[in-house]
């Protein structure tokens, strides 16, 4: 890892430098957990770009923290923030997590959201978690998959699913409601995957094609389906689903 002099970055107890295209913000003498962190990174990225059918363009911003703040991903700087201690605790679900998070930059640069001209956000909540949401569980065994699937599925047993509308904004909604809610689309990814296998990669090609076309417009192009059609899909195998799985709610719930 090379040292950077950018004096407008240097502060007091904080180290930058590089690994590969990975910028790093990091606490000084933590290089080697601050390393280890841009290699994790490096190995992450091939996959999302796998799986979104794009290659990566650009650095990505790694910043480090001593304490937990409030971090995840900013794809319009391509900034991941975390505490360095989550990258301490390597499992397939924490890879799982930075792959969503690399995911939703690589997005934004790929489609070149950035010259979208429309005043609305390009994605509404609902498509922009069926998209990247299956990458929280890419690193996931076969039955571990199913068993999370079946998990989401069961919410749904004892919570009604939200309306389209409140699915848009997902800001709104309050934490729990929130993991309703991204259960909701992980199980409408599953119903446009089984329609359309490669419905991500051709959805992504066509809003790097099109950067006038919203995320709506471009997903009813490739699959050759009206949006209305869709929510009547949705809303029949989720009911389908809940109704034949046998699992139960989680115990906090």
């Amino acid at each position: 890892m090379s040292e950077q002099a950018r004096p407008g970055l240097r502060l007091d107890g904080v180290a930058q430098g590089t690994s590969g295209d990975v910028e790093l913000r990091f606490p000084r003498g933590e290089e080697t957990r601050a390393e280890a962190a841009a290699t994790l990174v490096g190995v992450l990225q091939p996959v999302v770009a796998r799986y979104l059918g794009a290659s990566w363009q650009g650095v990505v911003r790694l910043e480090l923290l001593e304490q937990a703040r409030a971090g995840g991903a900013n794809p319009v700087t391509g900034t991941l923030r975390h505490a360095l201690r989550s990258f301490d605790e390597r499992s397939p679900r924490s890879a799982g997590a930075l792959s969503y998070e690399l995911g939703r930059i690589l997005l934004y640069r790929a489609t070149a959201e950035d010259a979208f001209p429309g005043a609305a956000p390009r994605h509404p909540d609902w498509l922009l978690e069926a998209a990247l949401s299956p990458l929280r569980y890419v690193w996931l065994g076969a039955e571990s998959w199913v068993e999370a699937v079946a998990e989401k599925v069961a919410l749904f047993r004892w919570r009604k699913p939200f309306p389209g509308a409140l699915l848009r904004d997902m800001g709104r909604l309050n934490p729990r409601q929130r993991v309703v809610a991204s259960a909701q689309c992980l199980l409408r990814s599953q119903t446009l995957t089984r329609a359309h296998p490669d419905w991500v990669r051709q959805w992504c090609a066509d809003l790097a094609g099109t950067p006038g076309v919203d995320g709506e417009r471009a997903l009813e192009r490739v699959t050759g389906t009206a949006l209305a059609d869709w929510e009547v899909r949705f809303d029949e195998d989720l009911a389908q689903a809940a109704a034949t799985v046998r699992s139960s709610p989680p115990a906090d719930w």
